[in-house]
């Protein structure tokens, strides 16, 4: 009995992927296509926004994640000095 090798997500998406059933004709879908339609299927979710008010929601997001990386760099600063 042959073991199939799985493929990661990326191997998948680098080769292309073939979809189709015996009665249609495959489809070779590719690492530009699918980020492309995967864009557009979240344009249309989220709907028209204008690009400022993104801020709203990115530059907190970026503040929290500077803030745990000064914390966590202080963290282990601290933990050399004493030497734990």
């Amino acid at each position: 009995m042959a073991v199939k090798k799985k493929r990661s997500a990326k191997e998948t998406a680098k080769k292309g992927v073939k979809r189709g059933s015996a009665g249609e004709s495959s489809q070779v879908v590719n690492v530009k296509s699918l980020e492309s339609w995967i864009w557009d299927a979240a344009c249309s979710i989220r709907g028209a926004k204008d690009a400022p008010k993104y801020k709203d929601f990115i530059l907190p997001l970026i503040f929290t994640k500077r803030l745990c990386d000064v914390f966590d760099d202080e963290i282990n600063r601290i933990a050399e000095e004493i030497g734990s």
